[in-house]
C-alpha cells in the first residue's frame, strides 16, 4: 500500500476532525456555516511519555519495533510515535513518513492485509454538527476510549493518547479477508501498540517540558537509549 506525503496528512487531520475537533456556532449572521480552522498544535503530554517509555523499557526484549525505523525519519516529527511491541503484529518492513505535527507508520503483513497508525496533533474548529460522533468504547488493554469505524477495505480506530489524535487502520487487498470481515482483528492488535520511539526533535521537546515540580523522568537519555540501532 503506497502512502503519498498528501494523503497521510489529510488521514490525520481528517482523524482528529471526525472524533476530536473543536465545535463552533453552526452558522452566522449571514446563515451560512463557518469554514473550518485549523487550530495551534495541541501540546503533547511528556510526562505520560515518559513514564509510558520506562515502562515498556523495563519489561520488554530487545531494543523493540523502533530498531527497524529510519532514525533520520523518525528525527522529523515532534511526536511520539506509538509502536507495536514484537509478536503478533510483523515489523519487519516497517516504514515510517513522518511531519513536524503528523506522521504515519506503515506496516505491511502477510496476505494482503496493511497495517497503517497515524498520529496528529493538528485540530480542525468546524461548525457544530458538522462533523459525525461515533460513540466510544472501551478496550480491554487500553486505557482510552477509542471510536471504531468500517472502511470499504477494512477497520479503524480512533483515539487520544499524550494529547496526541492517533488512527489505527487496518484495511486487505480482499475485504473478505479473515483480518477485515469485522473489527476483531483491529481491536486484537490495538492492545499490541504500548510502546513509543521518540526522535531528536521529540528528545528535545521533552527536554524543554517541565511540569511543578520538576521531571521524573530524563528524556534524552531513555530516549536515545530506545533509539539506538534505528537505521
Amino acid at each position: 500500500m503506497s502512502i503519498s506525503v498528501g494523503t497521510v496528512f489529510l488521514l490525520g487531520v481528517n482523524a482528529a476532525t471526525e472524533t476530536y475537533a473543536q465545535t463552533q456556532p453552526s452558522a452566522t449572521a449571514a446563515g451560512r456555516a463557518s469554514p473550518p480552522r485549523l487550530l495551534p498544535p495541541a501540546p503533547v503530554q511528556w510526562q505520560s511519555v515518559l513514564d509510558q517509555i520506562a515502562r515498556v523499557r523495563a519489561s520488554r526484549k530487545g531494543p523493540g519495533t523502533v530498531v527497524r525505523l529510519v532514525a533520520s525519519e523518525l528525527d522529523k516529527t515532534e511526536l511520539p510515535v506509538i509502536l507495536p511491541r514484537e509478536g503478533i503484529v510483523d515489523t519487519i518492513k516497517a516504514k515510517l513518513i513522518s511531519f513536524g505535527d503528523a506522521y504515519a507508520l506503515d506496516l505491511p503483513q502477510k496476505n494482503g492485509v496493511h497495517i497503517t497508525m497515524y498520529g496528529n496533533r493538528n485540530f480542525l474548529q468546524v461548525a457544530k454538527g458538522a462533523i459525525s460522533n461515533r460513540p466510544a468504547m472501551r478496550l480491554k488493554g487500553v486505557a482510552e476510549d477509542i471510536r471504531v469505524a468500517q472502511m470499504e477495505d477494512g477497520w479503524t480506530a480512533t483515539f487520544m493518547r499524550f494529547g496526541v489524535v492517533y488512527s489505527l487502520d487496518v484495511s486487505c487487498d480482499d475485504p473478505a479477508a479473515p483480518e477485515c470481515k469485522s473489527d476483531g482483528y483491529l481491536k486484537k492488535i490495538l492492545t499490541e501498540f504500548d510502546d513509543v520511539g521518540i526522535g531528536s526533535k521529540a528528545r528535545a521537546a521533552a527536554a524543554r517540558f517541565k511540569p511543578p515540580g520538576g521531571l521524573t523522568k530524563t528524556p534524552p537519555d531513555a530516549a536515545r537509549n530506545d533509539q539506538k540501532g534505528a537505521g
